[in-house]
């Protein structure tokens, strides 16, 4: 096994160009099957992807920022720093990093939900070229993602809004942290006179990747809340119902039920029209 620290971004992507290494950061997954024999390519220092910046369009997060350093920086938005509290421990959260959450594919990615509710892009490069890539287009299955060998996750880029204050994050898991989640759903909405605007609902766990919830978002924008309120049983009970969960998922039917409460939860809490009774 060899292990190479480059000196910068450029000297790593040379080094990724010629096949040989796998790179990492935080290294929280290095023991997993298949990788430790693999010769290694320490990019956790790189400086190009340590930073956390605002370009006037984008919140730019490096690959290499960890979870800890993301939960403390006053950009990042209330759903996000919520999902981070709940990943692991403190432990973990000082090195796990961004950008190793989306490589290493899993469904289970806590930061990789909300990434998606909240629209953000990648930013991929590789030696002498870089593209640009919605991270609900970066996964195709279970441990298959949109990475070729000489690629490199660079960093994420979450589009700043203001609707993003208005948020909702909830895992079930066997522990309320330091715990795989078994289901999670994130969302994020504006609401303008009791008519929903804006709505971006995640599901995690359920599938073998995170998704958008667009039929639910579909069926929602543009009703009142007095019509969420009257139709909101029906509706969860047929989405649910019609969840495709792979066979080889563990407890469909548990999982299903998880998701019909959390999305009913939501809905309940977030979207009822304020009643004031006695009045």
């Amino acid at each position: 096994m060899k292990y190479y620290v480059p000196k910068s971004l450029e000297d790593a992507l040379t080094a990724l160009s010629t096949g040989e290494y796998l790179p990492y950061a935080g290294g929280t997954d290095i023991n997993s099957a298949g990788i430790r024999d693999r010769d290694l390519l320490f990019i956790g220092k790189l400086p190009e992807l340590r930073e956390i910046c605002y370009d006037g369009q984008y919140i730019r997060i490096g690959a290499a920022v960890t979870y800890a350093e993301v939960e403390k920086n006053r950009l990042i938005p209330g759903i996000m720093k919520t999902a981070i509290r709940k990943v692991a421990g403190p432990a973990l959260r000082n090195v796990g990093t961004f950008g190793g959450n989306l490589a290493n594919g899993s469904g289970k990615a806590d930061s990789a939900l909300v990434d998606i509710v909240l629209d953000a892009k990648l930013l991929i490069r590789s030696s002498g070229r870089e593209r640009i890539l919605d991270v609900c287009s970066f996964y195709h299955g279970r441990k298959q993602v949109d990475l070729q060998p000489d690629e490199l996750i660079c960093e994420i880029l979450i589009p700043k809004r203001d609707y993003q204050e208005n948020y909702y994050y909830d895992k079930i898991s066997t522990r309320s942290s330091i715990a795989i989640s078994n289901i999670s759903v994130a969302a994020v909405w504006s609401i303008e006179n009791n008519i929903i605007k804006e709505l971006a609902i995640g599901i995690g766990s359920a599938l073998e990747y995170p998704m958008r919830c667009t039929d639910i978002e579909k069926l929602l924008l543009g009703k009142s809340l007095e019509e969420v309120e009257k139709e909101r049983d029906a509706l969860l009970t047929e989405y649910v119902a019609e969840l495709d969960m792979p066979l080889d998922r563990t407890a469909v039917k548990y999982r299903k039920q998880v998701c019909y409460r959390l999305l009913n939860y939501l809905l309940y809490e977030e979207f009822t029209p304020i009643r004031f009774d006695g009045l």
